[in-house]
């Protein structure tokens, strides 16, 4: 389904006016509303008188969501080295709140096939890596925000929903970024006069999902305006900066960190070592996982 798919006499994507952009996203089927199985999840959740067996009843009712739930705690990306082979004992193990978030990521992201299966693959391990470095910083800066893994998974979902329902303003990104030399970001703001972190904000809404986490989704490329929960968004802006930068140079560099990494990062090049090593872990550990794409 590719609404945005028309082109103007010249042969370029349509413009359109912020405004009428938004219409258009929120209109489409597949993003107006949740999935069956999360909309369930989210009334358990909001219910006083629901308890852990409620949920992972909910959740085992789909098979799929069921597996990769599971294979996301157990996976080293997720940092949780103690074997869970029930959703029930998840639920027990980790919270409502957390197994909620987990599932709401799956299912959001399970949303978005991509149109190429190679930009897919590099869309979903990006987010997964993210995650990953958003649960490592936040366990390192304390105290631990179990929001953050979930944040860092969804902080692009702006992009994929773009290149799947938008294909023309993506192929356009794409090029702006190669002729101008930009940032996905900077380029989308120059074209459109909007970003993928506010198309991600934007469905965050419609969702209703947690402020923390939708504000985190908007500001991960300017953490210094988020007001809600500055903390997650700054999480996420330099989780997403680490990862961008070790899959750009594949880990090289990382280890012989000069003066000015140092001040871009805001760690000592010992710290910041040490933190690429651990996400390299975690990636190294967790090969299968994309799979789930």
């Amino acid at each position: 389904m590719n609404i945005a798919d028309g082109k103007d006499k010249g042969g370029g994507p349509v413009q359109m006016s912020i405004e009428q952009f938004r219409k258009k996203l929120l209109d489409i089927k597949e993003i107006s509303t949740l999935p069956h199985v999360m909309v369930k999840i989210m009334e358990i959740i909001t219910d006083e008188n629901s308890s852990a067996a409620d949920l992972a009843k909910e959740i085992t009712k789909d098979a799929s969501l069921t597996a990769k739930i599971l294979k996301i705690v157990n996976s080293a990306y997720y940092g949780f080295y103690r074997e869970i082979v029930r959703v029930s004992d998840a639920v027990v193990v980790l919270g409502f709140n957390e197994i909620r978030r987990l599932s709401l990521a799956i299912s959001v992201l399970d949303m978005f096939g991509g149109r190429q299966r190679e930009r897919r693959f590099k869309f979903w391990t990006h987010s997964f890596a993210c995650a990953a470095m958003c649960d490592i910083l936040s366990k390192e800066q304390g105290p631990y925000d179990k929001g953050a893994f979930t944040a860092g998974l969804l902080h692009d979902i702006g992009k994929a929903a773009l290149d799947q329902y938008f294909s023309d303003m993506f192929a356009a990104v794409q090029t702006c970024m190669e002729d101008r030399s930009l940032k996905a970001h900077e380029a989308e703001r120059t074209l459109f006069g909007f970003d993928h972190a506010d198309i991600g904000y934007w469905m965050c809404e419609r969702w209703n999902l947690p402020v923390s986490l939708s504000e985190a989704i908007r500001c991960h490329h300017h953490p210094e305006s988020a007001q809600e929960a500055p903390q997650l968004a700054r999480l996420v802006h330099t989780a997403d900066a680490l990862v961008t930068e070790f899959m750009e140079t594949k880990g090289a560099g990382f280890f012989e960190a000069g003066k000015e990494q140092e001040q871009n990062s805001g760690f000592s090049p010992e710290k910041k070592a040490g933190l690429l090593l651990e996400l390299q872990k975690r990636l190294k550990d967790s090969k299968g996982l994309t799979s789930l794409s």
